[in-house]
């Protein structure tokens, strides 16, 4: 019997599929990235932000960064030693995983270390990042440079208990807003970018490199992650309290930034896949 036009399902969107071809040529430019650079580095990217990616990018003018499935990645590597261009990358394809990309550079190893440990970009935090303090909100006027009497029933759905007094958003108890070690939930970050705290930091950390002249791969040991904005960890457990008046801060625009899961990198020609977090769906042997 023949299906029902009504039971068929139509994607509503435009966007084109990649496909296999875009696939082939990060392959090739990857391989073609091994012949002329000397070291590789696979590196993992946490808080990922597009924007600061490009301007590390631009920082590494002559050198080129690789984002992309794991899977490719591995393969234009080489999996296995029959399938490897030089000595060495096999098993340097075997540490690509979860949101980790390649670097090839000419630069030595001390210059490639020092940037990468000292660069630090905070952020306010998307949904799910643990947060490094407690914050509170007490109880009172809150400021009309960051709370405009608007928003109040915006502030209202993100589960604080305000009212409007005269104009004024108020704040009618003490609030604890987070707790150290919580999971940030989207109406906790949106909060926390409200009073402009920044909990996340943009990191790139060097895992992994491999030399050309001899195939040796060298590991790196892991940093632990620090608190954003260069607070201190003396605080302890204490709860840090949001400034509720007296800001000189710039006033709040009422625009968050995106909660969305990864983003899109690309390599120095311009093209590139989105980040994914492991070998996700659409990864396909090549």
């Amino acid at each position: 019997m023949p299906k029902s036009r009504r039971e068929r399902k139509s994607a509503l969107s435009q966007v084109k599929k990649k496909g296999r071809a875009l696939k082939d040529a990060l392959v090739t430019r990857i391989r073609e990235a091994v012949e002329t650079y000397p070291n590789i580095y696979i590196f993992e990217v946490e808080h990922m932000k597009n924007s600061v990616m490009k301007q590390v990018r631009e920082d590494w003018t002559g050198s080129k960064f690789f984002l992309g499935k794991n899977k490719v990645m591995q393969l234009a590597l080489g999996r296995t030693p029959e399938e490897e261009q030089k000595s060495g990358l096999a098993k340097l394809s075997q540490l690509v995983s979860g949101s980790r990309g390649l670097l090839f550079t000419s630069k030595p190893e001390s210059e490639v270390l020092s940037y990468f440990q000292s660069f630090r970009s905070p952020h306010y935090a998307r949904s799910g990042t643990t947060c490094p303090h407690a914050y509170k909100l007490a109880a009172g006027t809150l400021p009309a440079t960051k709370c405009p009497h608007p928003m109040e029933p915006m502030l209202r759905k993100l589960g604080l208990p305000t009212r409007l007094i005269q104009g004024k958003v108020e704040l009618l108890n003490d609030v604890e807003v987070t707790r150290k070690g919580d999971a940030l939930t989207p109406e906790q970050c949106k909060i926390l970018q409200i009073f402009g705290v920044r909990v996340a930091n943009f990191r790139i950390q060097i895992l992994h490199q491999w030399n050309a002249e001899n195939g040796s791969i060298k590991d790196y040991e892991v940093e632990e992650e620090d608190g954003a904005e260069g607070e201190d960890e003396e605080d302890g457990d204490e709860a840090i309290e949001l400034r509720t008046a007296g800001d000189d801060d710039e006033a709040f625009d009422g625009t968050f930034d995106e909660d969305g899961e990864g983003a899109a990198l690309m390599d120095d020609d311009g093209e590139g896949e989105a980040m994914q977090g492991g070998d996700g769906e659409g990864d396909e042997e090549m």
